[in-house]
């Protein structure tokens, strides 16, 4: 996180800035967490409705996009699957859409080969 994002965001809610790195670090952790449990596919909804998709898009799934836009849409997916099956995920920025910034921010960290600290 840039430092004058940081300062501006202690600045306004008068949280030291290593507490907000802390907070980022855990929310970040709580959104792999939840894309690792989707991709492994053995996460169902209660209906059995949902559940299984995000393993095998990240398998098999259609390289029409490229394997990027696959492993994204996948860990999307995956993160919808462990929200539909009640499992915790970052609700941002509401749980119906939550997969999608798990996926953008974990996907463009991985291609950009940033490190996990470029996103604290």
């Amino acid at each position: 996180m840039p430092q004058v994002v940081l300062d501006t965001e202690s600045a306004e809610s008068g949280i030291a800035p290593e507490q907000i790195r802390a907070r980022i670090g855990r929310t970040l952790a709580i959104m792999r967490a939840a894309i690792d449990e989707g991709l492994k596919g053995e996460v169902r909804s209660a209906s059995g409705l949902t559940g299984g998709r995000a393993r095998k898009l990240a398998e098999n799934g259609p390289r029409l996009l490229g394997p990027r836009v696959t492993t994204t849409l996948a860990r999307a997916i995956a993160t919808l699957e462990v929200n539909a099956a009640m499992g915790l995920i970052v609700a941002a920025p509401t749980a119906g859409a939550a997969g999608v910034l798990p996926a953008i921010l974990i996907s463009m960290d991985e291609f950009a080969r940033e490190g996990e600290d470029r996103l604290d």
